[in-house]
C-alpha cells in the first residue's frame, strides 16, 4: 500500500486543491487540444483529490479518470463533476495508485500533481511503472514533484531516501510522508519512459526567506 491515511483526515477538514493546476493546463493544451474528438482521449489523474483538475479536463470534453485513496475526496470529486459538468464521461474511484486497476495500453495520458512525491523512492518507481503499463504506445506522462532543497527538505523525521515527516514548510501537519527528488534520480524513477523534458519552477515565500521548488517532468511511452 502506498497511500498515506492522513490525507483522509485532511479532506474531511478542508478542501485541498480548489483550482486546476496551471502547468497541467499548459501540458494538456500543448498535447491534446488539437484532437477533433476529445471524447476519445482518456486521461488518468493519480491522487485526484477533490477533482479540480478532473473538472477542468471534463469541461474540455476529455474522458476523465481519477484515483485517490480518500473516500471523502472521491465523493467530493464526483459531486463536483455531476453538478458542474453534466454528462461527463469516465470514472473516478477509490484506490491505491501503486496498483492501477485498468488494463494495459488504456490511457492517452497519465498526470501526477504532487501525488507520487508522497511515496517512498521504491514505491514511486513502481507507481511510474504502473503508469507506463496503462499508457498507450506514445502515451504522455506529466509529473509535478517536489525538488530537493524545497522548504521542509531535511527537517523533521527522516523516513527513507530524501523522505521526511517534515517539521517545516507548507506540508507540515498535512501529511506524514513527503519525498524530495534530485535531478539525477528522475531517470531512475522513470526508467521505462522516454523523458521528453524536465523543467523546474521555484516560488519564494515568507519575504523570500523560503523556496518551494518543483520538477515538471514530461515523458512518453
Amino acid at each position: 500500500m502506498s497511500w498515506d491515511k492522513s490525507w483522509e483526515k485532511l479532506y474531511k477538514k478542508r478542501g485541498w486543491g480548489e483550482y486546476p493546476n496551471e502547468e497541467l493546463i499548459k501540458f494538456i493544451a500543448r498535447n491534446f487540444y488539437q484532437y477533433p474528438n476529445r471524447k476519445k482521449i482518456r486521461i488518468l489523474e493519480l491522487g485526484c483529490g477533490i477533482g479540480s483538475n478532473l473538472w477542468y479536463l471534463a469541461k474540455e470534453k476529455f474522458k476523465v479518470y481519477g484515483i485517490d485513496g480518500s473516500k471523502t475526496a472521491i465523493s467530493k470529486s464526483i459531486k463536483k463533476l455531476d453538478k458542474e459538468v453534466p454528462n461527463w464521461k469516465g470514472q473516478v474511484t477509490t484506490g491505491d495508485i501503486i496498483n492501477i486497476q485498468y488494463p494495459d495500453n488504456f490511457f492517452d495520458a497519465v498526470v501526477d500533481l504532487e501525488s507520487i512525491t508522497h511515496n517512498s523512492f521504491e514505491n514511486s518507481i513502481k507507481i511510474y511503472e504502473e503508469s507506463f503499463r496503462v499508457l498507450k504506445n506514445n502515451g504522455k506522462l506529466f509529473s509535478r514533484t517536489f525538488c530537493v532543497g524545497t522548504w521542509g527538505d531535511n527537517t523533521g523525521k527522516k523516513l527513507g531516501i530524501n523522505s521526511w515527516k517534515v517539521s517545516e514548510g507548507p506540508m507540515k501537519g498535512h501529511c506524514n510522508f513527503i519525498r524530495f527528488t534530485k535531478k539525477n534520480q528522475i531517470k531512475i524513477l522513470l526508467k521505462k519512459f522516454d523523458i521528453v523534458n524536465i523543467d523546474k519552477i521555484s516560488l519564494s515565500v515568507n519575504n523570500e526567506k523560503n523556496k518551494i521548488i518543483e520538477w515538471l517532468i514530461y515523458a512518453k511511452k
